[in-house]
Formats: structure tokens, C-alpha cells, sequence
């Protein structure tokens, strides 16, 4: 049973106006009740304007599989980008580029709420500045900073005369997961999203390549999770690499279905798969 804490009306009537855009960015490390949150905010905010939920943690993700920020709106429409790893760590880029990718795409579809859960990455100067780039870019409303003591403020001093920021502290009821816990969900989001895969080979000719493409790319692709993308670099689908054939231009996947007129880019990431979805170093 989920336990709403008072403080959370608070901040659900101070972005609760229907007639008002609002970008409500959820900040807070791992196991701080961001997405806990997230969900109250979209069950109160759904039946009174259209709302859209941005997910951009690739490591516990809960919209698509892990190494994906997600992105869905009130009519269940899902649209994920690629960051390449189960970490934003040396994938800053990609992350930042999903959210802000996303936001743009849920405000150009009518969404007037917008939730985004921000990834757990908050410690050191690395995450602190992953952090400022990505509310700098998405321009949010509301800050929601989820803190057991003052570990965000280096964050919230850059914007707290622009926006509103609500501080909350840490439940003392969240049950912390182990990092077994959090390898073994990703595993089994990579399972489920593999379940059907079988081998698929695509002709390469025509087709953009881009993210961490290795220099050698015949020899160090195998086993790299991969993203089929379209026109607007969004994930068509997800796949592992098997081999690649530079004399006939053609790359082998273990992939769901997927339809190759739409693809347009392959995006490699750096993070490797076995088949049954378990990651390798």
C-alpha cells in the first residue's frame, strides 16, 4: 500500500490547475520515493488535464527496458530513445537528449502536466552538472526534490529564483533495495523485452550509424545492445548484436520483430547482453 504523505497535496495543488502547462521535474537519489511520488502525482493530475509521464532513469526503468528513457501520454501512446547503458554515467548525452526529446514530444501532443522521474544519478560533480544540464534544458515549472539531508541543494541554488521548488524529505518507511535487487530487475525487464526476439538481418546500406560505435566494428560489436531508430531518432526496437558482415553491409540481431522500412539509424550503446537478457562486463 503506497503511503501519501501530507506534504504531497501540497504540492499536488500548487500544480493541480487544469488550465496551466506545468513541467514537474522529481529530483532525488536512489530509493527516495521518486517514482512512488511520480504515480500519486499522475493518478491526482490524469483526470484533470492531459498528462504525460517522462521516465528517465535507463537503470530501473518502468515505461521500457533498461538503458531507455521513456515517455507516455494519458492514451497509453509510448515513445522511448536509447541511451546505450543501464547508467547515465558516460552516457550523459544521450540521457540529457532523451529527456529533452521527450518533453518537446509530449507538449507538441497536448499534454498539460508533464512528470518526469529523474534518474538516481545525484552524487558527485559529474551527477550535479547531469542534473543542472537536464532541468536547464527541460525548463520545468516545479522542482520536486525528494533529500534525506542537504545532499541536493548544489542543484537547487541554480534555480531557486527561477522556478518553484518544493523540498520534501525522505520517507523513513522506504525499505532500500540492494544492488542484487536492482541487477536482478533489470534482468528480468531485459528477459521480458526479449522473450520473443529471434535472429533478424537488416541491410545496412542507407542506413545512419551513431552512439558508441566501436572502431572495429566487425570484431567488437558482438554481443552490444543495439537500437533500431526511426526518422526522429526514437527506438523502433532493441536488439544484440550477433555479427556484422562489412562485405555485404548486412548486421545480424536477436531482436522482437521489428519493420525494416522503417528504420532509419542504428544507435550502439556500450552495454553487453547475453540472450536470456543477463548484462556481461
Amino acid at each position: 500500500m503506497v503511503r501519501v504523505e501530507p506534504v504531497w497535496h501540497k504540492v499536488l495543488e500548487a500544480v493541480g490547475d487544469p488550465a496551466r502547462t506545468d513541467i514537474i521535474y522529481v529530483l532525488g537519489g536512489v530509493d527516495t520515493g521518486k517514482t512512488t511520488f511520480c504515480g500519486f502525482l499522475r493518478e491526482k493530475l490524469g483526470p484533470l488535464a492531459p498528462t504525460a509521464f517522462i521516465d528517465c532513469d535507463p537503470g530501473q526503468s518502468i515505461i521500457g527496458p533498461p538503458a531507455t528513457v521513456g515517455g507516455m501520454l494519458a492514451n497509453g501512446e509510448i515513445r522511448l530513445c536509447f541511451v546505450g547503458s543501464t547508467s547515465p554515467l558516460g552516457h550523459l548525452l544521450q540521457t540529457v537528449s532523451g529527456i529533452k526529446k521527450h518533453t518537446e514530444w509530449a507538449l507538441e501532443r497536448g499534454a498539460r502536466k508533464l512528470i518526469l522521474d529523474s534518474s538516481g544519478f545525484v552524487s558527485g560533480a559529474g551527477a550535479t552538472e547531469f542534473q543542472f544540464q537536464a532541468i536547464d534544458l527541460v525548463r520545468p515549472t516545479h522542482i520536486v526534490a525528494f533529500q534525506r539531508g542537504l545532499e541536493l541543494e548544489s542543484v537547487l541554488a541554480n534555480f531557486s529564483a527561477s522556478l518553484q521548488i518544493h523540498r520534501l524529505m525522505v520517507s523513513k518507511a522506504i525499505i532500500p533495495r540492494t544492488v542484487a535487487q536492482r541487477q536482478a530487475y533489470r534482468r528480468e525487464r531485459f528477459r521480458h523485452y526479449l522473450q520473443n526476439a529471434s535472429l533478424q538481418e537488416l541491410a545496412m546500406e542507407g542506413l545512419g550509424v551513431h552512439g558508441m560505435v566501436p572502431e572495429e566494428l566487425a570484431d567488437r560489436s558482438r554481443q552490444l545492445l543495439v537500437a533500431l531508430c526511426d526518422s526522429e531518432a526514437f527506438v523502433i526496437v532493441l536488439g544484440i548484436v550477433e555479427a556484422i558482415d562489412p562485405e555485404k553491409g548486412r548486421i545480424t540481431l536477436n531482436s522482437p520483430p521489428f519493420d525494416a522500412q522503417q528504420v532509419r539509424s542504428i544507435q550502439f550503446g556500450s552495454q553487453r547482453l547475453d540472450r536470456s537478457g543477463r548484462e556481461l562486463p
